[in-house]
């Protein structure tokens, strides 16, 4: 086994026994339970929901203390306090098999089934411990150890053992040889155990103190809190060692509070059949027993990745499948500004009915200027009201929201200068709001002062100045945030002399005509999040006829 490391306590006055021939079998009536997890206290069997902690009574009986799932006939064994024997519960079914001969005369609290069919009894007050062949309620080998525990479990990933966690360490019992090994360090914690699960993930569930649930993991050496539990004096836990904890969680980076570390977001699934379940995301439910924090889960809520312009509001289709008969709530949280961190209220709320079957379901949310993260929840009643957490049904799924770059783009698509005055129509052409848009050598009073320039749409204004006669550049910028575009606009004046100031013509490929307007394209640079680009603004200025005499010239 991974992880066995030191050999901390030798079972003391250890006795090997062999089973009588009389039998103990339940009768017929006896009603076979699920693979779930299970929880006896002084109300009787009951079912606990791990992730919630909740629990529902299964069977009512007294006196119960020490249990164990025996996966042979899918009855859970537990020790009868009250009549000093063995007891075999099932679905609303109880039966006493009898008392044990030769079993000490202890108090067990802890208890678990082995793959054999042995009930392992233990006792936190003295350590004490004992194997019970339950075909013929016969004590098969007896013992002492240090563990002060109440309850231990069989792992399915490892065969002849029983595990528990100690406020110390992650501990195992042989049972071949009576022997407490431990298997790891403990992150610790206050109190006692009252019961254990282990799921076929290799996790220990622990009930601490009677009220608190607490997942551990040894490879982690991690105990942390899941869920409060509300039961009338607990005893014990019992568990098939093949069972999975029907949970799901999100995949997003921990600072969106995904693992339990983190309280994380998490969704007690109540049925399951394959990979569908009665309320989920999309059509498919996937089981997890913690955040994965690496996106990889197979989440199909939504039908494809999702990419969103920077200026346009995110429009998101989510398929949501109810079959249950319980209504139930959509909610979706985005982080807009890709802080790194969910609101605590959610974005969207849509109500679910029940037995609406699988619909498709638009949701609007703003439109983030940045790569960014986008969670899901559906669950029963008023859903999950906050991003992280524990919700009852449905599912969470996490999603990459791929923000398009924003493209800051100004053009001067329109401009004549005549006499002394210019009139410009200016268009954004990229895909980012651009404000303010300004001359920036000041020359034109009108673009002076906020104007925002919508993806798309344009600006006209005109303005009054004398250029010189050699021409000179009118420089127009617009910004949003770091985002700038410019456009360089040439604007021409009266040339006293065509040889002393001829006018320039900038990629012309031939002198235009006296009468033509000068129709050259002019570059300019847009500028945004470090990248420059280089684009052409077709400028049209409006140039005025030449005489042969110089001083008849003007533009």
């Amino acid at each position: 086994m991974r992880g066995w490391s030191a050999v901390v306590a030798v079972t003391l006055g250890l006795t090997m026994l062999f089973p009588t021939a009389a039998t103990a079998a339940p009768s017929d009536d006896a009603i076979p339970l699920d693979c779930r997890p299970y929880l006896v206290d002084a109300t009787g069997l009951n079912a606990v929901d791990l992730v919630m902690g909740t629990i529902t009574n299964v069977t009512k009986a007294k006196g119960l203390t020490a249990a164990g799932y025996n996966v042979a006939d899918s009855l859970v064994y537990a020790w009868d306090s009250e009549k000093g024997g063995i007891a075999a519960l099932g679905t609303g079914t109880y039966e006493f098999l009898g008392e044990v001969p030769g079993l000490p005369d202890e108090k067990w609290d802890g208890g678990e089934v082995d793959l054999e069919g042995v009930f392992w009894l233990l006792s936190s007050d003295s350590g004490a411990w004992a194997g019970v062949d339950l075909a013929t309620l016969s004590v098969t080998s007896k013992g002492t150890s240090d563990l002060r525990v109440g309850d231990w479990a069989v792992r399915a990933d490892y065969y002849g053992a029983l595990f528990t966690v100690s406020e110390e360490a992650f501990s195992a019992f042989a049972t071949a040889s009576g022997i407490v090994s431990e298997v790891g360090a403990s992150d610790g914690f206050d109190g006692v155990v009252t019961a254990a699960w282990s799921d076929a993930t290799q996790f220990l569930y622990l009930l601490i103190d009677d009220s608190v649930l607490v997942q551990t993991e040894e490879e982690s050496s991690s105990v942390l809190p899941m869920a409060k539990l509300s039961a009338k004096a607990p005893t014990d836990g019992a568990w098939c060692h093949e069972g999975v904890l029907l949970s799901e969680w999100g995949d997003a980076p921990d600072s969106y509070r995904t693992s339990l570390a983190s309280k994380g977001a998490r969704h007690s699934v109540l049925e399951i059949a394959g990979n569908r379940a009665p309320l989920m995301l999309g059509e498919m439910l996937t089981i997890e027993p913690k955040g994965l924090l690496l996106d990889t889960d197979e989440d199909d809520g939504i039908a494809s990745t999702l990419r969103v312009s920077a200026t346009d509001p995110l429009s998101v289709d989510v398929i949501v499948t109810n079959t249950s008969s319980t209504d139930a709530t959509l909610t979706a949280w985005l982080d807009v500004g890709a802080s790194g961190k969910f609101a605590k209220e959610p974005d969207v709320k849509v109500a679910i009915p029940a037995e609406s079957g699988t619909r498709i379901y638009q949701i609007a949310l703003p439109a983030p200027k940045k790569d960014t993260w986008l969670r899901l929840r559906v669950a029963e009643g008023k859903g999950a009201t906050t991003p992280y957490g524990a919700a009852r049904g449905g599912e969470v799924e996490d999603w990459r929201v791929l923000a398009e770059e924003s493209a800051p783009a100004l053009e001067v698509t329109s401009a004549e200068f005549e006499d002394t005055e210019l009139h410009v129509t200016l268009t954004n052409t990229g895909n980012a709001p651009l404000s303010p848009v300004v001359d920036a050598e000041g020359l034109c009073a009108p673009f002076t002062g906020e104007r925002v320039l919508a993806s798309g749409t344009s600006a006209s204004a005109s303005c009054s100045f004398e250029p010189p006669p050699g021409g000179t550049p009118v420089l127009i910028t617009a910004a949003d945030g770091d985002v700038v575009a410019s456009s360089v606009l040439l604007v021409w004046g009266t040339a006293e002399d065509d040889a002393a100031s001829p006018a320039p013509a900038p990629t012309e490929s031939a002198e235009p005509d006296d009468e033509a307007d000068h129709t050259p394209w002019l570059p300019f640079a847009i500028v945004g999040g470090g990248v420059a680009l280089l684009a052409l603004a077709s400028v049209v200025a409006k140039r005025a006829a030449r005489s042969d005499a110089a001083d008849d010239s003007e533009d």
